[in-house]
């Protein structure tokens, strides 16, 4: 066996990976009692500041845990960093002095220009070997480290771990052995398996990703990132994601081909993860390897989305934050079998990249769910009854329509004024189903309780089960109520205005009754019966599909519109077995009574609606708002 000799150039990074390994070392003889001991601090602050901002006076849980949990692992990096730079060694120092390395049959010899030290293998209690570093080491943290980028050309850390086997043989000492659980490569493989330089096989790429999910330091020459194996993972994502949610949540599921361009989303969201991986770690790791870790990632997505379908919003953060947790454990554990060394720079920006990921997704609705709830029948049967004794039936209310609703509107007028009065319109339009005539009575109720309304109130009502009990809902019969109530109302008085009924693309909402014909109201006859009627101040809540479209046509300083769903987009939960809709439930029972003013309320029933739309897997209904600046000032 001849000697070898080569000379070596020491940077910082070679410093990192010694302590990065001595580390290791130390961990690894300790008990799992003693491990938990020693990281629990860690655990503490972050439960700390998570708990700490919960009182966060943000108004808003989400926010208050996002925060949290960034802040704690921005502390917990920013210290480990500070820390990691106070314990540098010097540039003049011994560490970083170039030296030229001896091995031989007695020893490891190294010659710097000011000192020279010579380690005999029978002081060698363990080698520690990482694709990118050796360390012989000769006491607990104490060791000498061999860069693999200085050996020379043709000669691997595997190669060198076996020459200095041999040289140990032969000395007659007792080859250094791998603890149980090391993570370093193996010093000479058995002969069965395949050497160092083969590529790995798919079986095996796929234990290495395993054991990282176990959050175990995996063999990182096993983690090549070989595109049959990159096929493989991405098809076994594939067929855990596609069946799971008809398995988790029934049957009553329809596959929905929309949702394939957000699942792309979410491949381009690993890929770009991966990237940022890739170029952040020193030295670079090649893409394909970081690739295979990031799509190796989303099992944990997958676990966490299928758990948090369970549980209520509390439980719902800590489970973010356990999540959080896991993923850096896993990225850490996976860089470092990489590099040999924790890579925080690329953890951590690659973590903040992944939270922004998800924020932006969340915003643009990106809903990578391949399922959703098939819509429910809406209508009912009609009551029994000859349809001609239905039209006879109504065109004989209609007649009395005109002095029903005088008697109301007179009843108004004769009230006391009161300055800064509240009047209430509700619209019940679509008659067929019973759930728009009682959010409306729900919302009058409620409006009533809120702002004093009370008397100043009339509505107009389509409902099959009872027409004579209120003056039916039409277009001419709003625009002379909202006539009259304008009339009446005095400059300082405030008109609160809600519609519930069936909309449409087009930008109305549906007027029906049985035994009439069907009609409709539209957002531009709307704004121009408010301002005909010269309504000083109002507040126009829509609560039906594609309400959105009625916003522009409304909107100025003295008005607020609040619709249930975006222009595009359809609201939920008018179904004739219901009391209310989703947004009917959500702000006028949930958040209204409670709000401190109107935008309040609005956010906190937007954000029910978002939460429960996408636990029930549906299209998010996007509800939009208009708060005019002049009337939410006078509001407050």
């Amino acid at each position: 066996m001849e000697p070898l000799s080569f000379h070596i150039e020491y940077r910082l990074d070679d410093w990192r990976a010694y302590n990065e390994m001595a580390r290791d070392r130390a961990m690894r003889r300790r008990s799992p009692w003693e491990r938990l001991r020693d990281r629990w601090p860690g655990v503490l602050l972050i439960l700390l500041i998570v708990a700490g901002c919960i009182w966060f006076p943000s108004g808003d849980a989400r926010f208050a845990w996002t925060v949290g949990i960034v802040a704690s692992l921005l502390l917990i990096t920013v210290q480990s960093i500070l820390l990691t730079r106070r314990m540098q060694p010097r540039p003049d120092g011994a560490f970083l002095e170039a030296a030229r390395v001896d091995i031989d049959a007695v020893g490891m010899r190294f010659v710097r220009a000011r000192s020279e030290t010579f380690l005999r293998w029978s002081r060698v209690l363990e080698l520690g070997v990482t694709p990118t570093h050796i360390v012989a080491w000769s006491d607990t943290l104490s060791g000498n480290v061999l860069p693999v980028r200085a050996l020379p050309p043709g000669l691997t850390a595997d190669a060198l771990a076996r020459r200095i086997r041999e040289f140990m043989a032969a000395a007659n000492v007792a080859p250094p052995s791998e603890a149980p659980g090391d993570p370093a490569l193996p010093l000479a493989p058995p002969p069965s398996e395949p050497p160092a330089t083969a590529a790995p096989s798919v079986w095996r790429e796929l234990g290495s990703l395993g054991r990282l999910l176990l959050m175990l330091r995996p063999n990182g020459a096993n983690l090549a990132g070989r595109d049959l194996t990159i096929f493989v993972v991405t098809l076994i994502l594939l067929a855990l994601w596609v069946p799971l949610e008809p398995l988790m949540f029934g049957s009553d599921l329809e596959f929905a081909p929309d949702s394939v361009p957000s699942l792309a989303l979410v491949g381009m969201g690993a890929m770009g993860l991966a990237w940022i991986l890739s170029r952040l770690s020193i030295p670079v790791v090649p893409y394909r390897r970081t690739l295979l870790l990031a799509l190796g990632m989303l099992p944990i997505a997958i676990v966490g989305s299928t758990i948090a379908a369970f549980l209520e919003e509390p439980l719902i953060y800590l489970l973010a934050a356990l999540l959080t947790l896991w993923v850096m454990t896993y990225f850490s554990q996976g860089m470092r079998a990489f590099t040999g060394t924790f890579q925080a720079r690329a953890v951590l920006v690659g973590l903040l990249a992944t939270l922004g990921f998800l924020v932006v997704s969340d915003q643009l609705y990106v809903n990578a769910s391949l399922w959703y709830v098939a819509d429910e029948e809406d209508s009912d049967p009609a009551p029994p009854g000859d349809d001609a004794q239905t039209w006879a039936r109504m065109e004989e209310l209609q007649f009395g329509q005109q002095a029903r609703l005088d008697e109301e509107l007179a009843r108004i007028a004769a009230l006391p004024r009161a300055k800064a009065a509240v009047y209430f319109v509700g619209f019940a339009g679509y008659g067929e189903q019973r759930v728009f005539a009682n959010e409306i009575a729900f919302a009058r109720a409620q409006v009533a309780t809120r702002y004093g309304s009370g008397e100043r109130s009339v509505s107009l009502v389509n409902d099959r089960r009872d027409p004579d009990k209120l003056p039916l809902a039409s277009a001419p019969a709003l625009r002379y109520t909202l006539d009259s109530i304008g009339s009446m109302m005095q400059p300082d008085d405030v008109l609160f205005l809600a519609l519930s009924s069936h909309g449409s693309q087009d930008g109305t909402i549906s007027i029906s009754n049985a035994g009439r014909p069907p009609t409709d109201l539209g957002a531009v006859e709307l704004a121009d019966m408010l301002r005909e009627a010269k309504i000083p101040w109002k507040v126009v809540v829509i609560s039906a599909c594609y309400a959105g479209g009625f916003i522009d046509a409304l909107r100025d300083d003295h008005t607020i519109v609040l619709a249930a769903a975006a222009p595009d987009r359809t609201s939920f939960g008018c179904s004739d077995d219901r009391d209310l809709t989703y947004f009917g439930e959500a702000f006028y029972r949930d958040a209204l009574p409670k709000a401190a003013n109107l935008r309040v309320a609005f956010e906190t029933a937007r954000a029910e609606i978002v939460r429960r739309e996408k636990e029930e897997k549906v299209e998010p209904s996007d509800p939009q708002a208009w708060f005019g600046s002049l009337l939410e000032a006078k509001l407050k």
